[in-house]
């Protein structure tokens, strides 16, 4: 594991319309699905994995993996977005797509590793933004801290320091992350993408300790502790996936077993959850 990769699928439901903009902001966001789908191809143990069912098209899975795209796709999307926020600004605010545009260029700059513009491109002032939209411009911040905390870990200086610069930047991540899903719908197709970002922050969480200044008990609390938060994430998980997207049987999604086996171990119980009586 080199990075951190959570593929951001934003996907917009755009009309099929020949006015210019909105044309433009469609192909844009085209660009970017592609380069998230080759990343996303890579991400689970099958294919089928990354293919949450969903209502609306808004996301899939993600998870960690290597990087298996040239960044291309992502820097034609941030470039397209550039150029249509600087010239059509008012038509995108008028439209209530002015957000729309942000999300894709700030997670283009985000998969390129230009942090400090893709947040920067997050915090702009874009008026009314939709719950997805506004979800996903509030954590982009938490998935840079969750890329930056794991190259911390695998860099060469390993100090006890860094490992408290990495705890903070991580519980600072999933407390946006959290608050974001709280945000929305209990049923909305983001809260997979979220509860996988959490899970890749956890995982960091468990990864780093031991390769940091850290001595054998302090180390094996900080894992303990990531371990049990990432139970709790994936039963969670496990209860959306069945309780809202409503995927009963006996097989589970494959990304359940893909979180499973990236932590090493099996916590969640083998009794499918409980959905609450409607």
């Amino acid at each position: 594991m080199k990075r951190t990769l959570l593929a951001a699928a934003a996907v917009l439901a755009l009309a099929s319309c020949g006015i210019d903009h909105i044309r433009t902001l469609r192909d844009a966001e085209e660009t970017f699905s592609r380069a998230a789908d080759q990343e996303n191809r890579g991400r689970f143990s099958t294919p089928e994995a990354v293919k949450v069912p969903v209502r609306e098209r808004d996301t899939g899975g993600a998870g960690l993996a290597s990087k298996i795209t040239d960044g291309t796709g992502y820097r034609i999307a941030a470039e397209m977005t550039a150029k249509l926020i600087r010239e059509k600004r008012a038509e995108l605010e008028q439209d209530k797509l002015l957000c729309t545009a942000y999300v894709i260029r700030a997670f283009s700059l985000w998969r390129l590793g230009e942090f400090d513009d893709a947040v920067e491109a997050s915090r702009q002032q874009c008026g009314s933004a939709a719950p997805r939209d506004s979800a996903l411009l509030k954590v982009v911040g938490a998935l840079v801290g969750i890329d930056e905390s794991n190259a911390r870990a695998f860099n060469a200086e390993k100090s006890a320091k860094e490992q408290q610069t990495t705890q903070a930047q991580l519980e600072s991540a999933l407390k946006d992350l959290d608050a974001a899903d709280k945000s929305l719908t209990r049923d909305h197709p983001l809260r997979a993408y979220l509860f996988a970002a959490q899970l890749a922050a956890l995982r960091v969480a468990q990864v780093s300790p031991n390769r940091e200044g850290l001595d054998d008990t302090a180390e094996r609390a900080l894992r303990e502790d990531a371990l049990k938060r990432a139970d709790l994430i994936l039963v969670e998980y496990r209860k959306y996936l069945r309780c809202e997207l409503r995927l009963q049987g006996e097989i589970e999604h494959p990304s359940v077993p893909y979180w499973r086996n990236l932590f090493g171990t099996t916590p969640l119980s083998a009794k499918p959850p409980a959905c609450p009586t409607p």
